[in-house]
């Protein structure tokens, strides 16, 4: 086994490893590359196969003549081992056979030439090799920068997402929150409250329930007029059709309503506004129990508007 160092010239520097078992042939291999690659002479394909792992070359010029192993047994046992994947075996033959190059073809060599070696087409063979890794290197760092990009952008777009979603999470236990507020202040509201939308009740908070004496399901399962007394239910019922219209009704007064076991009761309702409920609009509206309010003088036969 013989090392050699060069220089480097034209052509990159490669390492090349030799296998002949002909001296000369060796030494006139060592003249003509010796100048433009590092060199590993060997006399055998086990020497080839047992120097592969120190010295990895690019190139293998692989004489199929050997004694003992033969060129092409050589070739298949590198080829099929992946850890040499990356390395160009050339076979040399001194036979222009096509047997040969079949076979040669067959082990998985990479290309074949003759002897007696011409320096020049070694040098185009080999530079041409040299060009394809060249190629390939390329492409494989173009791929990796392909792939970085691709890892930022999708590092970049998985940042914006969670970004979004603590964001999204957020707002969302913002919105419970003030939903979780404004419900107890609806629920431990001393008013009665209703949305009607259509002349029947969408809504009533625990207090209406409380002051009708009607659960929300008795209560939202029918037109309010229901729940009106005979005596006030034109004037309740027109009001509110008067507000939907948009006309400027009187906000705040009295009337009565009838509970579940049938009484009369008086009650005020104090504010009334249009809303915006789904995609149509409905009325809100703030009702007070009077007969809990003292000294509030009730009349059965007359109305207060304010």
């Amino acid at each position: 086994m013989k090392h050699k160092d060069v220089e480097v010239g034209q052509i990159e520097m490669r390492k090349i490893m030799v296998v002949d078992d002909n001296p000369h042939t060796l030494k006139s291999m060592e003249l003509m590359l010796r100048k433009n690659y590092q060199l590993n002479l060997v006399e055998s394909g086990e020497d080839c196969l047992a120097e592969l792992d120190d010295f990895m070359p690019d190139f293998i010029l692989l004489d199929i003549d050997l004694l003992g192993m033969s060129g092409f047994e050589t070739c298949e046992q590198i080829k099929c081992n992946p850890k040499y994947k990356k390395i160009i075996v050339i076979h040399v033959s001194s036979s222009s056979d096509i047997k040969d190059r079949r076979q040669s073809l067959e082990t998985g060599a990479d290309d074949f030439i003759l002897k007696p070696f011409n320096y020049p087409e070694i040098c185009r063979t080999l530079d041409k090799f040299v060009r394809i890794k060249e190629l390939e290197q390329k492409l494989s760092e173009t791929n990796i920068i392909q792939m970085k990009s691709k890892d930022l952008q999708l590092e970049t777009i998985n940042g914006r997402f969670k970004y979004e979603m603590e964001q999204k999470a957020a707002l969302e236990q913002k919105y419970f929150s003030l939903v979780t507020k404004y419900r107890n202040i609806v629920n431990n509201c001393r008013d009665g409250i209703v949305v009607a939308q259509n002349e029947k009740l969408l809504y009533a908070n625990p207090r209406l329930m409380h002051i009708t004496g009607f659960s929300h399901d008795e209560l939202t399962s029918n037109k309010f007029s229901k729940f009106i007394h005979e005596s006030d239910r034109k004037m309740v019922v027109e009001r509110h059709r008067k507000r939907m219209r948009g006309g400027n009704e009187i906000r705040r007064y009295n009337f009565r309503i009838v509970t579940k076991d049938h009484k009369a009761k008086w009650v005020e309702l104090r504010e009334a506004k249009t809303i915006n409920w789904g995609q149509n609009l409905a009325t809100i509206a703030f009702i007070t129990d009077l007969d809990k309010l003292e000294g509030k003088k009730k009349s059965s036969g007359e109305l207060k508007i304010e």
